[in-house]
């Protein structure tokens, strides 16, 4: 999901190129086969993490503000290697300094937020800014202010409070320079990060946006803006009318119900009454029956779709915890191989993904292809390293939708046989992150949960979700705490490394912590699956290769 924390709103029951394209791939003509208009209803059984730019890190939530974001640079709304090359947006290019530490970006005129008021490189600067303010605790700041990799001059001081500004980012007019404290070329793929996306000083430095009523309560410069945002019961947007960009906007904007009970949802869905919604597991082969089942192309009808994803799944244990502390290295070995991967996968239903045992999933850059626990439980083996004896576990998991129930099920049968007394508390949609993410966690167990990419590179798995360095007060995405100073260093000596040494590095890197740290049992890959009603036109169903979902803006009616 956050982004990534997982939960999908398809799923709702149930190597890109860093090469910089010379131009902004445009979508905004009709074709004879859609019309412009009308509003998308999105039903779901979960919810939004946030629809603050600097806060929101869920997939859904960036799904939505991959259609109100305006970035320096971006992925298009492409699906393939086309959607995986970073193209200019509001910059119209930068340069780079001799030691290719400082870039300079010079931005197009004519962006403009929906509230009219223009952006500029004040609007970048101030993404920054509001992304590193301890007060804010965004999940972005620990992406420019990393020792080990991009690391902007004077980020770790403003974050500590040490500082009134980011000494390394300055803004004039329409340009902005960033100085790094020493060379990172990723800093363009950082940048087109949702975090970083040009934002408005209406938004307050030190306090998360929630409540939205018309779209210039949080002024957005992409093609659409957040209209209104109820907090776990529905958020929508609207077209920006100031919009200054080349992407598509057809659509008059869309509506996300959430919580909705799966079987509501997938009947509404079917009936026309949502035009994305759900599809329960056990319900799928009779869907691929009625409509075909779409993946690069509309098969049947065109309304269901099952798309690849590159996500982990996982059971994290907390090492803050005794149960699970450092020093206890065999009762997490234990839970390894207690887990039955196989029969935790199978509750997704059909086509609902991979069983999987590392870190790094199958699709990502760098991962290993072998298995270092097995896929069907060996519960033998788990014993005999000692866990268990009766002893009290916590554990947090999924209750929204069908999935994360039976999946808990599956998880209290085998901790239970395991010999662990097991406590469950439920958490509906992105709640349970929030809840894991808060330092000092009662969870010795959280499961149920996902990581799908930022971007594609290895670091966005391994560093960001286990380096111990990055551990907040909240919003933590580490949700085991990890915090083992040689593994620390073993991962910021990988985050400093190019091209195949970094790739190789990292594989071998997931797979010794897997075995020889095993913060996580490691469950498996999935897949994205996408219901649609029969008025949303297939051949407007772009999928974005890097945020792996249906561009909304792209999206029209027949």
């Amino acid at each position: 999901m956050h982004r990534r924390l997982w939960f999908s709103v398809a799923m709702l029951a149930a190597g890109a190129s860093l090469l910089v394209a010379a131009s902004f791939a445009s979508a905004s003509s009709s074709s004879p086969s859609i019309h412009n208009g009308g509003t998308l209803k999105i039903g779901g059984t979960g919810n939004l993490d946030s629809v603050d730019p600097q806060i929101a890190y869920g997939t859904t939530s960036w799904w939505f503000e991959f259609a109100t974001r305006a970035n320096l640079y971006t992925y298009p709304d492409k699906s393939g290697a086309a959607g995986g090359k970073l193209v200019p947006e509001v910059a119209k290019g930068f340069t780079v300094s001799k030691n290719g530490r400082v870039y300079t970006f010079h931005l197009k005129k004519g962006y403009k937020f929906s509230d009219g008021k223009p952006v500029t490189g004040a609007s970048f600067a101030y993404a920054i800014k509001r992304s590193l303010n301890k007060d804010l605790g965004s999940p972005g700041g620990p992406f420019v202010s990393d020792p080990s990799a991009v690391n902007i001059v004077g980020a770790a001081k403003y974050n500590k409070g040490s500082a009134g500004n980011v000494a390394g980012v300055k803004a004039k007019g329409y340009t902005l320079k960033i100085t790094e404290v020493r060379a990172d070329p990723n800093l363009l793929t950082i940048m087109a990060m949702p975090f970083f996306q040009a934002t408005s000083t209406k938004l307050p430095l030190k306090s998360e946006v929630i409540n939205i009523h018309s779209i210039t309560d949080m002024p957005t410069a992409g093609p659409y803006a957040f209209s209104f945002n109820d907090p776990n019961h529905q958020a929508n947007i609207a077209r920006n009318p100031h919009y200054g960009g080349h992407r598509a906007h057809h659509i008059a904007g869309a509506e996300f119900d959430m919580r909705l009970n799966v079987n509501t949802c997938y009947n509404q869905t079917k009936a026309n009454q949502l035009d994305i919604g759900c599809v329960p597991p056990a319900e799928i082969p009779n869907v691929v029956k009625q409509y075909g089942l779409s993946k690069k192309k509309p098969v049947g009808t065109g309304q269901f779709w099952v798309e690849p994803a590159v996500c982990t799944f996982y059971q994290a244990m907390n090492m803050a915890k005794p149960l699970f502390a450092p020093s206890h290295l065999k009762a997490r070995l234990a839970v390894n191989y207690a887990v039955d991967r196989k029969d935790y996968a199978a509750q997704r239903g059909l086509y609902g993904g991979v069983s999987w045992s590392h870190i790094l999933p199958p699709n990502m850059v760098g991962s290993l292809h072998t298995q270092p626990y097995p896929l069907h439980r060996n519960l033998a083996k788990a014993k005999s390293l000692g866990a268990g004896k009766g002893q009290h576990l916590i554990y947090f998991y999924q209750s929204a939708g069908s999935v994360g129930p039976k999946q808990y099920q599956v998880a209290l049968r085998d901790l239970s046989d395991l010999g662990y007394n097991v406590e469950g508390r439920g958490f509906a949609g992105f709640n349970i992150y929030t809840a894991a993410g808060t330092k000092g966690s009662p969870h010795d167990v959280v499961g149920q949960v996902g990581w799908c990419q930022d971007y594609p590179d290895p670091y966005d798995f391994i560093n960001v979700l286990m380096d111990g360095t990055k551990i907040l007060p909240e919003n933590n995405v580490n949700i085991a705490y990890f915090n083992v100073g040689k593994w620390n260093k073993a991962m910021q000596h990988a985050a400093r490394l190019t091209g195949k040494a970094r790739y190789a590095a990292y594989g071998k890197l997931d797979i010794n912590i897997t075995k020889s740290a095993a913060p996580w049992a490691a469950m498996g890959d999935s897949t994205n699956q996408f219901f649609y009603s029969s008025k949303v036109a297939p051949s407007s169903m772009s999928y974005q290769t890097v945020y792996q979902y249906p561009s909304l803006n792209v999206l029209a009616f027949k």
